[in-house]
């Protein structure tokens, strides 16, 4: 074994092939094993215990950039024209809801700051409400810790996807008790009330038919045209991004490009398959960070793990409530809306309990893409002012 492990860190080659090989496998199991954002957390997981166990994990700089690049444009492809005309009438509980998750970063940041050894730019990126794997990637070259930010964000994430979706859904059935059983005495009374409809009403009363509006063309189904104009758009612009130095550079102006050019021509498209191959990689990546002395100091994460879990938990159920009670959004849609976890996932659960799924996911992708452009600049001003 002490063989191998030499050969291989002579060649920093063959030092990546293994690694992705590693990270690749434990992403699909990941997949089929059908765990919260499985390709990512699988590939993070194997290339943890492979760079904890060997040493010689490696994933070049260039390829982690790569995928923040596929990241950014996996966000952006489902930000279109007719989301951005939605968002103008929501545009409130929107802006609310991302100033909320801002404030509970800053909250839960500083307390796990003061409370534990963790220092303070690794705390905001620990419980900055992003994706389990750009926050990490974003706040390393800001200086954060990547192996307690990944683990503290996918502690984070499990929670948001099982913890709060089981309260939420008590709290909401719950309501929606409440709500039928009123519902059904005012339908009573209204039916009591009713007067006999009067029959036979005229003909010439009826409405006219109206001509059948005609028929709009179906646009050109998306294909590997499309597919590769995005691919390349999210490469030129986030090489542009990474040379200007701005925090997450790669990532943010490849998410615009994209969400530019989405907006105007509505043809960009990335396959699941490409966004997995990102996260692959990206969890590949992170798991290479760990070494064996960041895994015997998790004992030291388990009270900076509870304070972001029974925070978020809280102030998310609390956001909740304020974006229902001052915008007067529906009550399973404002929850949900406001629970960190993954578009997609939120937006399925609220509609299966009544709730707009469609709106929830307007709101998720909001908080999603205002975090990511907002919460660096944050984490560095409050490091430079606090410590």
């Amino acid at each position: 074994m002490n063989d191998f492990v030499a050969y291989l860190s002579a060649s920093p080659p063959l030092m990546l092939l293994v690694t992705l090989a590693v990270g690749v496998a434990g992403g699909l199991l990941g997949m089929k094993l059908k765990l919260p954002a499985g390709a990512l957390v699988g590939a993070l997981l194997a290339s943890m215990l492979f760079s904890v166990s060997t040493g010689i994990a490696f994933v070049p700089a260039w390829l982690k950039n790569v995928s923040m690049m596929v990241a950014g444009a996996a966000i952006a492809v489902d930000l279109d024209a007719e989301k951005v005309r939605r968002l103008r009438h929501s545009i409130g509980p929107a802006l609310f809801i991302l100033v909320g998750m801002l404030a509970i970063n800053l909250i839960l940041g500083i307390t796990i700051w003061k409370c534990s050894d963790v220092d303070l730019m690794t705390a905001m990126f620990a419980t900055t409400a992003g994706g389990i794997s750009d926050m990490p990637l974003i706040g390393e070259p800001l200086g954060a810790d990547v192996p307690t930010v990944s683990l503290l964000q996918l502690l984070r994430l499990i929670s948001a996807l099982i913890v709060l979706p089981m309260l939420l859904t008590r709290t909401v059935k719950a309501h929606q008790s409440r709500h039928q059983a009123a519902a059904a005495q005012i339908a009573a009374a209204e039916v009591w009330q009713e007067e006999v409809k009067v029959e036979g009403e005229l003909d010439s009363d009826q409405p006219l038919p109206q001509p059948a509006a005609p028929a709009i063309p179906a646009a050109p189904p998306k294909g590997n045209k499309e597919l590769a104009w995005t691919v390349a758009a999210a490469l030129a612009a986030g090489t542009i991004g990474q040379l200007t130095g701005v925090p997450a550079g790669c990532m943010l102006f490849a998410m615009a490009a994209v969400a530019i050019l989405n907006i105007a021509t509505n043809r960009m498209k990335l396959t699941p398959r490409v966004k997995h191959i990102a996260q692959l990689i990206s969890g590949s990546y992170l798991g290479s960070c760990f070494t064996p002395d960041d895994l015997r100091q998790v004992g030291g994460l388990i009270l900076p793990a509870l304070i972001s879990i029974v925070g978020y938990t809280v102030l998310s159920i609390l956001l909740g409530r304020l974006v229902c009670r001052l915008f007067h959004v529906e009550e399973t849609t404002a929850y949900f809306a406001t629970t960190p976890a993954g578009v997609a996932d939120m937006a399925l659960i609220a509609s299966d309990l009544g709730g707009e799924g469609a709106d929830v996911a307007l709101f998720q992708m909001t908080r999603l893409i205002g975090v990511l452009w907002i919460a660096p600049w944050m984490c560095q001003f409050v490091v430079w002012l606090l410590a």
